[in-house]
């Protein structure tokens, strides 16, 4: 007689080993790699380059004084997004990105209107350093060579062709800021708001390689349209990269509070066995018992967000003007053999 095969029992440490290992790895995903690294410190580096004009525009002294303040609300800000990744990142539901965020604090809105900025950011950075390199070129071969050539051949070969420190370090950025640019485009914008295929498709695979010299010929022609360099790197600054610095993480963080302090011990909570949420209030009562938690704070928070929103459009103000003027006063594009911004 043949003995009935029984299941061999699973031992409770094999599954726990395993779910340790898994969260290891998930752990190990979001570790920062020497890549990460690279591409932060290269990035940083275009910064430097714009202040000799801010100094020029406004003075050796006060230029010295805004530079130390903005330093360090920009590094305050960064506190803030550290302190929400460290309460809101799980294993199970990682945050990937800057868009991740606004979504779990502010909702789908504030997602997509962070994603959209970011996007907008990196394809005018990409033709912004496009432009700049084709005038140092310009200046290396003294206006001897059709400057929108010199654009597209740093655009393609600069490495190659150039042996300038300054020249290679920006083509570098600019490989990284195309690189971040088009992704953050198609996996936040394209496949979130159109449905666009997957990366890890074929079809998705096909768009992206679509999408690469689309990009980068987009970002050039965008920028070569402005003939005000300066005015236009100012804009994108106001309109964009001054956001993530400064306007957007006092009021991400104030969502944040607003719904995290707003919970009574006690009486209200999440009950895994049932699937329910108990709240004992809500609509703006809940947004202001939240936010009184820590007054002093908040308030803080609320004049930095009010500042930097000025900050922003009046730098905004400042610049549309300053094209305005630019594009009154000459009518030499990048689009032309002669540089637009001088030999």
């Amino acid at each position: 007689m043949r003995r009935k095969a029984t299941a061999r029992p699973r031992h409770p440490h094999g599954i726990i080993s395993r779910i340790t290992e898994r969260l290891q790895a998930s752990r190990a995903l979001r570790t920062a790699t020497w890549g990460a690294v690279f591409y932060l410190i290269t990035t940083d580096i275009l910064g430097p380059y714009t202040t000799a004009w801010a100094f020029s525009q406004i003075g050796y002294a006060p230029a010295s004084i805004l530079y130390f303040i903005f330093g360090v609300l920009a590094a305050y800000g960064g506190a803030l997004l550290w302190r929400m990744f460290l309460q809101l990142d799980s294993d199970r539901y990682p945050l990937r990105c800057y868009g991740d965020i606004a979504y779990r604090v502010a909702g789908s809105i504030a997602r997509h209107t962070v994603n959209i900025v970011q996007s907008v950011q990196l394809l005018f950075n990409v033709g912004i350093i496009i432009i700049q390199n084709g005038q140092g070129l310009s200046q290396i071969s003294k206006g001897s060579v059709c400057f929108i050539v010199l654009c597209f051949v740093w655009a393609i070969a600069g490495a190659v062709l150039v042996n300038a420190i300054a020249l290679v370090t920006t083509l570098i950025a600019a490989l990284l800021y195309g690189n971040i640019g088009i992704k953050v485009l198609y996996s936040n914008v394209f496949m979130d708001l159109f449905g666009f295929s997957s990366l890890a498709q074929k079809s998705g695979k096909l768009l992206w390689i679509a999408v690469l010299p689309v990009y980068w010929v987009l970002a050039f022609v965008v920028v070569a349209a402005i003939p005000s360099i300066s005015n236009l790197a100012g804009l994108i600054a106001a309109v964009c990269i001054l956001q993530f610095s400064y306007t957007f993480p006092p009021v991400l963080i104030l969502f944040h509070c607003a719904q995290r302090d707003a919970i009574q011990e006690g009486v209200e909570g999440f009950d895994p066995s049932t699937g329910q949420t108990t709240r004992r209030d809500s609509g703006m009562s809940r947004w202001m018992h939240g936010l009184r938690k820590n007054t002093a704070l908040n308030a803080f928070n609320l004049f930095f967000f009010l500042g930097s929103l000025a900050t922003a459009v009046l730098g905004i103000y400042s610049d549309v003007i300053g094209l305005k003027n630019a594009c009154a006063e000459t009518a030499v594009s990048g689009f032309s053999c002669t540089n637009p911004l001088g030999a």
